[in-house]
């Protein structure tokens, strides 16, 4: 899932996943909203897509109230994740699970 954010910063993969592949689980999200979806529907329209298409769509997202209920269900996930994983031994196992559930959602 913290692949579907990612790909929303670098202009070359948005417009690999426009054109190509599905829209990112964040723009999915957001064009649930008409005016959301008028504004990244500008941004993603165009032949090449730029930085500036990006940041444009990355502003759109931060403003969703729908990706924040997505982005609030993501943390509440980890949270009863790690509850799940501190249960388990103390060992090797242990701490590389944390890790693994730690790096999904880093950054969100």
């Amino acid at each position: 899932i913290r692949a579907e954010f990612v790909d929303i910063f670098e202009a070359d993969e948005l417009g690999n996943r426009v054109k190509n592949e599905c829209l990112p689980l964040p723009i999915l999200y957001a064009i649930q909203n008409k005016t959301a979806k008028a504004k990244i529907r500008k941004s993603l329209n165009k032949v090449k897509i730029g930085k500036e298409d990006c940041e444009a769509v990355l502003e759109v997202l931060d403003k969703s109230t729908n990706v924040l209920t997505l982005k609030n269900y993501l943390l509440k996930l980890k949270e009863e994740s790690d509850k799940l994983v501190e249960s388990l031994n103390e060992n090797q196992a242990r701490k590389t699970l944390q890790q693994v559930v730690d790096s999904l959602l880093e950054d969100l």
